[in-house]
């Protein structure tokens, strides 16, 4: 606490910010209640997974764990992508499956991307663009 005490951590009062709020930095609260038996873990409030921030976003809106976020994304494709927009950035993510002995991924020519393994079967490609104002209202 802020006055040096050891409390338990249980995701609410005025430590609360941190889960209400961490999607927008990127984390998730890697075993959320409700998801027990899908996660295979019970509920953890203070165990938190840096996903990057569209993953992070889209997993809290849907209210998805990280399991289910795997197997979601897998409907989207380079030539399909799934498309988020968070202030002014838009995101693009999809799902390439590994091959054995090696993987081939497409991704944009120029600009920012990310690569992570699924921890399955596959990575997760996400990219941005900026969006302009006149974009940003269209959508």
């Amino acid at each position: 606490s802020s006055y040096g005490e050891i409390i338990q951590y249980d995701g609410m009062d005025a430590e609360g910010w941190i889960s209400e709020n961490c999607q927008n930095y990127g984390f998730v609260t890697r075993f959320p209640e409700g998801k027990e038996d899908i996660t295979g873990s019970e509920y953890s409030p203070y165990h938190f997974r840096y996903v990057g921030i569209p993953h992070a976003m889209i997993m809290t809106e849907k209210n998805m764990c990280l399991e289910e976020y795997t197997e979601y994304i897998k409907d989207y494709t380079f030539e399909n992508p799934l498309k988020y927009t968070a202030g002014d950035t838009e995101y693009s993510v999809y799902y390439s499956s590994a091959g054995i002995p090696s993987t081939t991924l497409y991704v944009p020519e120029s600009g920012d991307y990310s690569i992570s393994g699924n921890n399955y079967d596959g990575y997760i490609v996400s990219y941005s663009s900026e969006t302009s104002p006149e974009t940003a209202e269209e959508q």
